[in-house]
């Protein structure tokens, strides 16, 4: 015994000169069992060699726990015991790091849950590890819990740009913008100047649509060249001022934005639809204010950017406006015709073009387009059913006329012109001369039968028809419902989708190789048929009288748009581009309904104004694909990209995401594994426990949970499978 305690007292001294090996060899015979390692002072040499020399923390920790079983006060083992743990938690953390950098990402997430954040630790070391598992959470697409490592990384270490720009990437991703943009500001007072800081600032700015700011933060990042060589600010600000009404210096944004270079794939694309938009308002702008000639040339400024199906048709509508503000009639008409094969439903177009054929006598085209427009018994234009009731009576279908009349008068039982004009087909109806054919017609009949008697406009006799000798409608409108002899159905035919008549035995489609021209015949590739020859629409005789304007003196019974301008300024705008009354009510009603549903072109719209389609909010950047310990890259735009697409709309009130804890109480088992009860914060499980049982799971009351660190909070949701 007496040796040994020589042996430990020549340790002692050898360790307090850091000599751990000559100690451990005078110490490292004696047994384990020896009375002397019962004694604290010996027992702790014996600790810290195990620790400091034989790199054995794991007995060295036991050793010391055992040492302060029996002195509790012991403050040199209890110390030595503290710096053990803190160097095996760095150890673990050394360990995560390797396996986050070799790509084994969910094995490093498991040690970093694991490594305890409670003291003995520092708060350096928990900072390390609180980023770095929130970049391997992120990169697990595991953004709650990351959210949460985030939060206590910034609690440790206020001054990390990495973690509070991670946290905002999070934050928009959740649609959080206010607490996104909070947070990108967090991290620029760090780096005012680090690019996807700036832009992911821009980005969220745009999604809370502050379009104030962003044109005075977009003009400082250029004034102060923050983004050198780097398209986004010029984007942003021509965005802004878009947004703003300043069309053309916009223009002169975006175009700039595009010139710069870089821009690849899906951002450079949006960023033409943003152009698209600015040249379409500013269009419209110009035809509002009596300047066609600008507004062509804008809208055709417009269409080189290849906007949208949405926007092109509103485009493509507008500059037909400005063609017949300037009596370009022809041209207007052709743009209406090429509206309407497009977008066949597209029935504002075919109204305008109604009208154009209405005020020039082009009966045929007339009647054809109303009918389609006036098919759905909801829309209330009696000016419109009126003036298709007067083109039915000067094509000699009176009782067509006389049911149209009707159907005004159901409209407005009070409407003079439509009492006097339903009168009038009652007399000729009376009379016998029309009550051989006209009195049994109905409207919408494809077939009148009987021997030849005149021409009728819209009809065809034939002696050898399907049906026998009759009058054969040369188009009617409508979907395909299958074959129908003697018609070929086109989707985008010249009056619009329907049935059009053959007029004699030749075939509408030849299928094969181009040989050379066929007479009647043009060859088409791309043809909805397939490649072949397709017969011209010249031949079809719905379409082969030639155009005239027949003015004969009964355009007076057309109902005409002379009025003073309303004081509604949205009324009179509508006025000015030559709308009747009723269609302005069907625009803002519709208008009306654009908080329950989008309209391609619908609202205001669907008379001038550029309103694609579109979702309001951009798709969400999301936080993932990074190395570990740097910091995430954004693709910025989204907000902005997206709402240059649409109209700008007032901002509405935020609907809260998730629920009120307050109001929600959830079994503790529930919360542990996803999916979670609906209106969970999946950050925040914890709070939505009720008192007893979150007391029970996390040891401590609500309140008192509000003061807990970030960190210890971490620590005991992780335990308790609520992180």
């Amino acid at each position: 015994m007496a040796a040994e305690i020589i042996a430990v007292n020549q340790a002692i001294g050898l360790t307090n000169d850091k000599k751990y090996h000559d100690a451990w060899e005078l110490i490292k015979d004696i047994d384990d069992d020896s009375p002397i390692w019962s004694k604290p002072g010996p027992a702790s040499i014996k600790g810290v060699l195990l620790w400091k020399h034989c790199r054995d923390p794991d007995n060295a920790l036991l050793l010391f726990n055992k040492i302060l079983e029996v002195e509790p006060d012991d403050a040199a083992a209890a110390q030595n015991r503290d710096f053990i743990m803190i160097e095996l938690k760095v150890k673990e953390f050394q360990r995560a790091q390797d396996l986050q950098k070799d790509g084994r990402l969910q094995q490093a997430a498991d040690v970093y849950c694991e490594i305890d954040l409670d003291d003995p630790i520092t708060n350096e070391i928990r900072f390390f590890i609180a980023n770095n598992y929130g970049n391997c959470l992120v990169q697990l697409g595991k953004n709650y819990e990351a959210l949460q490592a985030f939060e206590t990384a910034i609690e440790m270490n206020p001054q990390c740009m990495e973690a509070h720009y991670n946290r905002a990437v999070i934050m928009k991703a959740d649609e959080n913008y206010e607490e996104a943009l909070h947070s990108f500001e967090q991290a620029l007072l760090v780096n005012p100047k680090f690019p996807q800081v700036v832009l992911g600032k821009l980005d969220a700015m745009c999604n809370l649509w502050q379009i104030e700011e962003l044109l005075a933060y977009t003009e400082e990042i250029i004034d102060e060249d923050v983004l050198e060589n780097d398209y986004h600010p010029y984007f942003y600000r021509g965005f802004a001022k878009c947004e703003m009404e300043n069309y053309t210096e916009a223009i002169a944004d975006l175009e700039l934005a595009l010139s710069i270079g870089g821009v690849l794939g899906e951002e450079y694309r949006k960023i033409e639809i943003s152009a698209a938009k600015a040249y379409a308002k500013y269009g419209e702008l110009n035809l509002m204010e009596g300047d066609p000639d600008g507004a062509i040339e804008y809208f055709d400024g417009a269409m080189k950017y290849k906007p949208g199906n949405p926007a092109q048709r509103v485009i493509l509508y507008n500059k037909a406006l400005a063609l017949i503000q300037l009596d370009r009639i022809p041209e207007a008409i052709k743009e209406l015709l090429d509206t309407i094969r497009k977008y066949p439903d597209h029935m504002p177009a075919r109204e305008a073009l109604a009208q154009l054929y209405l005020m020039l006598d082009d009966l045929v085209p007339a009647i054809a387009q109303l009918e389609v427009v006036l098919e759905d018994p909801e829309l209330e234009q009696a000016d419109l059913m009126y003036n298709l009731g007067v083109a039915y009576f000067k094509r000699d279908r009176i009782a067509d006329a006389r049911d149209t009349f009707l159907r005004v008068l159901n409209m407005i039982p009070d409407h003079e012109r439509a009492i006097e004009a339903l009168a009038a087909m009652e007399k000729l109806l009376a009379m016998k001369k029309y009550g051989h054919v006209d009195a049994n017609r109905t409207k919408g009949r494809n077939f009148v039968p009987g021997a030849f008697d005149g021409d009728r406009d819209g009809f065809s006799w034939r002696k050898d028809g399907l049906n026998g000798e009759g009058y054969y409608k040369d188009y009617i409108a409508g979907d395909d419902e299958g074959e129908m002899a003697g018609y070929v159905h086109l989707p985008k035919g010249p009056l619009g989708k329907g049935y059009y008549r053959l007029g004699d035995d030749r075939p509408y489609y030849i299928a094969g190789e181009d040989t050379g021209a066929k007479p009647g015949y043009k060859y088409n590739q791309d043809g909805h048929l397939g490649p072949g020859y397709y017969l011209k629409d010249s031949e079809l005789p719905a379409v082969a009288r030639g155009f005239t304007i027949n003015k004969t003196g009964q355009r007076d019974m057309f109902i005409k748009q002379e009025r003073e301008f309303d004081d509604d300024p949205e009324r009179a705008r509508l006025q000015r581009l030559g709308w009747s009354d009723d269609l302005i009510q069907r625009s803002l009603k519709v208008t009306q309904l654009r908080n329950d549903e989008v309209f391609e072109g619908g609202g205001s719209a669907s008379v001038a104004h550029y309103v694609p389609a579109a979702n309001h909010k951009g798709a969400p950047v999301s936080a993932e694909n990074t190395t570990p310990g740097k910091v995430v890259a954004a693709t910025v735009g989204s907000a902005a990209l997206a709402a240059a697409e649409e109209e700008a709309a007032p901002a509405a009130a935020p609907v809260a995401k998730y629920a009120d804890p307050a109001t929600l109480d959830c079994p503790y088992e529930s919360l542990k594994v996803a999916p979670f009860p609906e209106g969970v914060n999946p950050a925040e499980r914890e709070l939505y426990l009720s008192d007893a049982e979150f007391e029970q799971v996390t040891g401590y009351t609500k309140d008192e949970w509000e003061g807990v660190p970030k960190w210890k909070k971490q620590n005991v949701k992780k335990k308790s499978g609520l992180f």
